[in-house]
């Protein structure tokens, strides 16, 4: 009888995590399309992009998708703007300033909005995807709503 109000607990609590989860998701406006944003369980922020699309953000650095590799993550520093219609002084997109995160002793996670656009960001390659994990805050309402 215990484990069946145990198993009955646990399904209950489930379903209200899958529910908490689906409340922790935004879209966004980029300049590759509408982009999911979710929550991961420490709080930062996720967006899971195409290996075809993160190629194209990439083109010409060496952060192509093809230069990482599947066995481990590279964090790096990159500016939030649009470069096509904001000419990186609006908007989001990925591809208009992209670089090697200097190593930096127990640096808080600072808040990006439309003042401080520059995120650090661990980039992980997955089977036909690029996993991007914001360790900064990110305001993304704030920096949407500068595009318009």
């Amino acid at each position: 009888m215990k484990s069946i109000i145990s198993l009955v607990i646990y399904f209950i609590s489930m379903s209200f995590a899958a529910l908490a989860q689906s409340d922790v998701q935004i879209d966004i406006k980029t300049e590759k399309g509408i982009v999911t944003v979710s929550k991961m369980p420490d709080g930062r922020d996720m967006i899971l992009l195409s290996a075809l699309c993160w190629d194209e953000i990439t083109l010409g650095t060496k952060y192509s998708s093809a230069n990482l590799s599947f066995s481990g993550c590279v964090t790096l520093c990159i500016e939030i703007s649009n470069k096509k219609s904001g000419l990186c002084r609006s908007g989001i997109g990925f591809g208009c300033s992209m670089y090697d995160y200097p190593p930096v002793s127990k640096q808080s996670p600072k808040l990006v909005n439309n003042q401080d656009r520059f995120c650090s960001v661990t980039i992980t390659k997955v089977a036909g995807a690029i996993k991007m994990i914001f360790n900064d805050r990110v305001d993304w309402r704030s920096l949407e709503k500068a595009s318009e």
